[in-house]
């Protein structure tokens, strides 16, 4: 057997060694509950970022489709956009007529009153001088009458010639 001053020793140095080992684990322990935590953090933010990710997508794949639906509506729009020249131009033409017509209406419009006021000028006028007219056709009248009553030239003639002759032939 070993003297005790050996194994004293001996478990003084087993006891060191069981220290270090024991700090070591410790520390080891420590290590590796703080590259635990950095793995979890890690893993959440990879988590993090693969929803980004996918949300990111979405977000882009929503976009494309926009894009082509947008896309696919051009060419109708440039259709429409032609349509919508030509329904501009037809516009404007008869924007340009009916200003034309509204001209020649306004134009019409003051010949009229103008006409109005001359057939009322002549109406005054005439009913002015309506009697005078009245006297004169029962002129006219009474003057066809005598003409009428008067006998046919050939029998004025005749007539006029008698008596011209028999006042040449007193003479």
């Amino acid at each position: 057997m070993q003297p005790a001053p050996d194994i004293h020793n001996e478990l003084r140095k087993e006891q060191e060694r069981l220290a270090k080992l024991w700090n070591a684990y410790e520390v080891q322990e420590k290590e590796l509950e703080t590259h635990k935590q950095k793995i979890a953090e890690l893993e959440k933010a990879v988590t993090d970022r693969d929803l980004m990710i996918d949300a990111l997508n979405r977000a882009v794949a929503e976009r494309d489709e926009k894009i082509r639906n947008t896309e696919a509506k051009i060419p109708a729009l440039e259709s429409s956009e032609t349509k919508t020249q030509e329904l501009t131009n037809k516009y404007e033409k008869e924007k340009e007529r009916l200003e034309k017509l509204y001209l020649l209406s306004k134009e019409m419009d003051a010949e009229l009153a103008n006409m109005k006021k001359e057939v009322e000028v002549r109406d005054r006028w005439f009913l002015g001088v309506e009697a005078s007219f009245k006297k004169i056709a029962a002129g006219i009248g009474e003057r066809s009458g005598m003409i009428k009553a008067t006998p046919e030239p050939a029998t004025i003639k005749s007539k006029v010639s008698k008596k011209h002759r028999k006042s040449r032939r007193k003479k």
